[in-house]
């Protein structure tokens, strides 16, 4: 019975035994995109890409990195990749809205972000995104709903409060809006 320290150590013995290990050289991708060492992991979805160029989740996690340096029309081929092989699958279709959205393609980000809540409903980052688009392009009515779906799911959403209260602001109900405010700041997650 093998016991590695950590999680970085048991996908780094097994991509050094079987580097085509495809899920292990995704899940030390994901490991060192959590350490922020951007360059190490988008060498980790490359290796996976190299063994299967069909990885939806490699294509995706590559994204994710992409979008992270800021490298948006690469991120945008990533998620259209992943998307190309798992046509279902909603992370990807949120995370392609979130660098069109970044590129000020609003109207594609929001029908993106619609396709990925037709795939999972209970989408919380899909919802929280289509609200911020909703409320960029002047529609605060459907971005409030968004918002406040959002808190259904997951009452104590930082992100929701706090856009919600935006909204809220900007239709002057300032009662409500120093609630939402109150209520993001008990939310919000430590900064470090």
């Amino acid at each position: 019975l093998l016991i590695f320290a950590d999680e970085e150590t048991l996908w780094r013995a097994t991509v050094t035994r079987n580097p085509r290990a495809v899920i292990a050289q995704n899940n030390l991708g994901l490991v060192l995109y959590g350490q922020l060492q951007y360059r190490r992991a988008i060498e980790c979805f490359d290796r996976a890409l190299q063994a299967d160029p069909d990885s939806p989740e490699a294509h995706y996690n590559l994204g994710l990195v992409l979008t992270e340096l800021g490298h948006y029309a690469k991120a945008a081929t990533q998620m259209r990749s992943a998307l190309q092989v798992a046509p279902h699958f909603a992370r990807a279709e949120n995370g392609l809205g979130f660098v069109l959205a970044q590129q000020g393609q609003s109207t594609e980000a929001a029908a993106h972000f619609r396709r990925a809540l037709e795939l999972d409903p209970d989408y919380v980052d899909a919802h929280n995104n289509l609200g911020k688009i909703l409320l960029r392009t002047g529609r605060p009515t459907e971005a409030e709903a968004q918002f406040r779906r959002v808190l259904q799911l997951h009452s104590t959403d930082f992100n929701a409060h706090e856009n919600l209260g935006i909204v809220l602001l900007q239709q002057h109900q300032l009662d409500e809006t120093a609630a939402e405010f109150r209520e993001a700041a008990r939310c919000k997650p430590d900064d470090p």
